[in-house]
């Protein structure tokens, strides 16, 4: 964590310090998280699944148009 320049001159902490050091924090994440996404991101374009699992079970359900018709009136 980094301390604001009138800390380290000796003046005391204040609220904008803290907001000045979590500035600092806060940016140094984002940094990171870009970095990361660009060290990762050609690994995940070239990673796609271009071919369907030989085990793999598919199901589908009809759709029904109207729910109403299926209930009975009493």
């Amino acid at each position: 964590m980094e301390l604001c320049p009138e800390v380290l001159r000796g003046n005391p902490y204040t609220q904008a310090a803290d907001i000045y050091s979590f500035e600092n924090e806060i940016e140094k994440q984002f940094e990171e998280a870009e970095k990361y996404f660009q060290e990762n991101l050609l690994s995940i374009e070239h990673n796609q699944q271009t071919e369907t699992h030989s085990q793999a079970v598919y199901t589908s359900r009809l759709k029904i148009e109207n729910k109403n018709e299926n209930v009975k009136k009493c």
